[in-house]
């Protein structure tokens, strides 16, 4: 982290990583100040799901279909980086007098997030944008946040 990191950062993340950005100014261009990566989150579903090669039998009678396993397993991945995240943002609030938060991302990891803030780092939240723009350029997230960003 930076030692001259402002107070409001923006927070842009899906299940497998997160930028997050320092906002200094309407029309000064956002500037990164860590990126958080969580690879689990990107193996396949034969690489998650342990106890076999990922069998699916139901064409009769019981079966076992490992499809509910594999999404089980991604949801899992998917709790564990918000919470890790979620951890980020607490100790930035904390040990970094962060107190502005906007976060970016997908509805369903957005939902995630939110419900492993802790209740002061929650406060802090002044701005949700669901959209999954974690692989976009940093001046189309900027346009999201409608900042007349001069480049």
């Amino acid at each position: 982290m930076h030692e001259d990191f402002q107070h409001r950062l923006v927070v842009v993340a899906d299940a497998a990583q997160a930028k997050i950005f320092r906002f200094r100014a309407n029309r000064l261009p956002l500037e990164p100040v860590d990126e958080l990566q969580h690879e689990a989150s990107r193996l396949k579903n034969r690489e998650l799901v342990t106890g076999g090669r990922g069998a699916t039998h139901a064409s009769h009678g019981h079966g076992v279909d490992q499809t509910e396993g594999s999404r089980q397993a991604h949801e899992h991945e998917a709790d564990r980086f918000a919470v890790e995240l979620a951890g980020w943002l607490r100790d930035a609030r904390t040990r970094r007098g962060v107190d502005d938060l906007v976060l970016v991302s997908a509805p369903r990891f957005l939902g995630k997030l939110r419900e492993h803030l802790d209740t002061p780092t929650s406060r802090c939240v002044t701005r949700s944008i669901n959209k999954d723009l974690v692989t976009h350029p940093t001046d189309s997230i900027e346009r999201a946040l409608e900042m007349d960003v001069v480049h």
